[in-house]
């Protein structure tokens, strides 16, 4: 009989709870956990199979999740802490080898149903499968916000493609942020409903996107889109949607060590600044042969972040050069000096932009003579970094902020704080360092460049106090 081989934490065993409450029906259930990072939200998942196996001889698992995920978090826990479970990783290959991996994966979960099996696969890739002939009896939806776009592509074909499986939860530590209109697109994949012909999937608890707008949404149209300006009868929203929802704070249940925000500054050379505020004045400026343009105040604020950075973007052909010239490389010093203060301790580096990925990797192998690892979206090496074989990560924000474990590291080097950077992307990059396992205080640093819009970002995202939404008690 499949088992888990670690014993549940009191809260564990609440979200397991509160989920089989939602699914005693035959015909199935959802349920959906909130609950922060780093509070075990997938040893609850794989003990929420244990269950539904025992209890409703479900033993046919999906689970959807993000590309730095399916290794590092479900395989890894899987193989490690389970008996009876066979996980199968669709990450390699064409989507003709991994359909052709799917189809033998059901062939297993048939034959063999003393066992739980499990197909963990990413969101991209599972558009592309034919997951609705599958007869999957369990769907989770790992870092289900990216499911929360009503419009987007993936989000519709997934909810359709999941429609016919019984159990189905969502889990995720961002949830809906501040827009409530997040929730449509989750609840929607929960509990999708098909009708007009099978030509729309909406959702069973709010019907049409259209309804949802129309009863919970404060918008105006323009070129016949309607744009959000703020939300209505909240508490009517939040009641439909509390049944079904377990929340949990990591800081009521995990005992952490404490943690330290330090700021690096460096100034910015007469060589530098004199671009610097040429762009921040006139929104264009001539460097060498290059033209760097800046038309919206969004574009300026990240063409300015980056020249901190020793680079740009060229206009209008968006080539990327960097700058030539003395203290241009005044970040990148700044943070090589710190990696020599830490000296041989583990540290794990975020950055913005690739751009900053590759700059930093050139001067870390300049100096110690060998790569760091790197979590891009492009290179998925965080394993090694986990493993010993490096003692630095450089992680791409939007890659390494959700779906990995780092906490290897107890100290972390904010390379630049993009100006559009999400206080959940920000707060979910700690805290895959700051998290159960993780020995010792834990250090933040920040590179920032003193007078310039390093100091904006930093002072927005380090600040204590969240920008909770007004009257969203849920969150």
């Amino acid at each position: 009989m499949p088992a888990i081989n670690v014993k549940l934490w009191k809260h564990q065993q609440l979200m397991v709870h509160e989920a089989l409450e939602n699914m005693t029906l035959p015909s199935g259930g959802f349920h959906y956990w909130f609950a922060d990072c780093g509070t075990g939200k997938t040893l609850a998942a794989i003990e929420l199979m244990r269950q539904l196996h025992e209890q409703k001889g479900a033993n046919f698992v999906l689970v959807l999740t993000i590309k730095a995920g399916l290794n590092s978090v479900w395989r890894e826990d899987i193989e490690t802490l389970t008996s009876g479970y066979v996980v199968h990783v669709l990450d390699k290959g064409t989507s003709k080898t991994k359909a052709k991996k799917l189809q033998d994966a059901k062939t297993k979960a048939t034959t063999e149903n003393d066992k739980i099996h499990v197909v963990v696969v990413n969101y991209e890739t599972a558009r592309l499968l034919p997951i609705e002939k599958m007869g999957f009896d369990v769907v989770v939806a790992d870092e289900s916000h990216r499911l929360s776009s009503h419009n987007s592509k993936q989000s519709l074909v997934l909810a359709e493609k999941c429609n016919n499986i019984r159990y189905a939860v969502a889990m995720t530590g961002t949830a809906w942020a501040d827009h409530l209109k997040q929730i449509y697109g989750q609840f929607r994949f929960l509990d999708p409903v098909v009708y007009n012909g099978n030509k729309h999937t909406g959702s069973r608890l709010f019907g049409h996107w259209k309804e949802f707008l129309y009863n919970y949404c404060n918008y105006y149209e323009r070129d016949n889109i309607p744009i959000i300006t703020g939300y209505k009868n909240v508490p009517e929203l939040i009641g439909k949607v509390s049944p079904y929802i377990t929340r949990v704070k990591r800081e009521d249940v995990i005992d952490l060590p404490p943690i330290h925000h330090i700021r690096r500054p460096f100034t910015l050379t007469k060589f530098l600044r004199t671009y610097y505020e040429q762009i921040k004045n006139e929104k264009v400026a001539r460097i060498d042969d290059d033209v760097v343009m800046a038309q919206y105040e969004m574009t300026l604020r990240h063409r300015l972040h980056q020249l901190t950075r020793g680079w740009y973007v060229s206009y209008p052909d968006e080539d990327v050069s960097r700058l030539q010239g003395s203290g241009s490389d005044l970040a990148v010093q700044t943070t090589v000096d710190l990696l020599e203060e830490l000296g041989s301790e583990p540290v794990v580096i975020f950055t913005s932009y690739k751009e900053d990925v590759r700059i930093l990797d050139e001067a870390i192998h300049k100096k110690y003579k060998v790569h760091p690892t790197l979590l891009t979206g492009d290179v998925d090496q965080h394993e090694l970094f986990m493993q010993g074989k490096s003692d630095i990560l450089i992680a791409n924000l939007q890659a390494g902020s959700t779906g990995v474990r780092l906490h290897r590291a107890r100290y972390v080097i904010f390379y630049g704080l993009s100006p559009s950077t999400a206080r959940t992307n920000y707060l979910q990059a700690i805290d895959r360092v700051h998290r159960k396992g993780v020995q010792g205080t834990v250090h933040v640093y920040y590179i920032v460049g003193e007078g310039t819009i390093d100091e904006d970002a930093y002072k927005l995202l380090s600040s204590k106090e969240a920008r909770d939404l007004k009257g969203q008690a849920l969150l």
